[in-house]
């Protein structure tokens, strides 16, 4: 199972939600605390 993969879509879902809703600062730091941990999920797998 690729766990970034739900990381990286969770972070980008919370993302756009966040810019319509205009709940920028919750919103926005949620999304990108999932998008980065995503991303370094998936750098640590493609390194092995």
């Amino acid at each position: 199972m690729k766990k970034w993969k739900y990381e990286i879509m969770a972070g980008t879902l919370l993302l756009l939600v966040s810019i319509r809703i205009y709940e920028i600062e919750i919103g926005t730091l949620v999304g990108l605390v999932c998008l980065i941990r995503g991303l370094e999920e998936l750098y640590r797998q493609t390194g092995d």
